[in-house]
């Protein structure tokens, strides 16, 4: 499988002028801002608010982004043609990639300057967000493959948004509800996990839960590509 930082920056390129122009997909950045400015308004910085704030950029931007960007693809039937020129599907995914990476990246520095919040050890943090967002644009990678539509990856996204994006509630969930004790293994619930933990200790759990989870999606997600466009 050929690679080719041209093509990559090609499609990078023709995927950033198609956001801009698509008002539904790039108006998605509100979202984890308007978050923000609302925690911003609190008293004091807590470490639910501020995962609050990098969940939400990276569901609401991350993952519908990515899957948006190649349903839309897919409802136009431009996907397989793209995936018949010279560009590689590692050049394909890589662009599109690319545009999700930048766009999520820029969302999430705003809303953290928004809030106020100041990373403590920021190598460890930098690494844990950067493996977090992976997971997130593989999980819309995985979306916008199994969905044929915009509006339908739109849908299926809403359920995503709330389990992976929204998980400020879960510790009333699980205090209440024993049988939900289960979320506590998301990805989502790590991270809050391990921004808790900073100041006092580097625990490595949560970034091997977390790793699990990005490798299990990509396994699925590659398995699915190779299913749909490899016949």
């Amino acid at each position: 499988m050929t690679f080719s930082m041209k093509r990559i920056y090609a499609i990078f390129q023709k995927d950033l002028k198609e956001l801009y122009r698509n008002l539904f997909v790039s108006s998605t950045i509100i979202l984890p801002i308007m978050m923000a400015f609302m925690m911003s308004q609190a008293e004091g910085v807590t470490t639910a608010s501020v995962t609050l704030v990098i969940t939400l950029s990276f569901a609401a931007v991350g993952t519908f982004v990515q899957s948006a960007m190649i349903a839309e693809e897919k409802e136009k039937n431009t996907l397989r043609s793209l995936m018949m020129s010279p560009a590689s599907t590692l050049d394909i995914m890589a662009g599109k990639s690319l545009v999700t990476f930048v766009m999520t990246l820029a969302t999430l520095i705003v809303s953290l300057l928004i809030v106020g919040y100041s990373i403590q050890e920021p190598v460890w943090m930098t690494g844990m967000l950067l493996l977090l967002l992976v997971f997130y644009i593989t999980l819309g990678t995985l979306i916008g493959l199994l969905t044929r539509t915009l509006i339908e990856a739109s849908v299926v996204l809403m359920p995503i948004l709330l389990l992976f994006g929204m998980n400020v509630t879960f510790e009333s969930l699980m205090a209440s509800y024993e049988f939900l004790s289960f979320l506590e293994y998301l990805p989502n619930y790590q991270i809050q996990l391990f921004i808790d933990d900073l100041g006092q200790r580097i625990s490595l759990k949560p970034a091997f839960i977390i790793g699990v989870w990005t490798i299990m999606t990509l396994i699925v997600t590659i398995g699915v590509y190779k299913k749909k466009f490899t016949r």
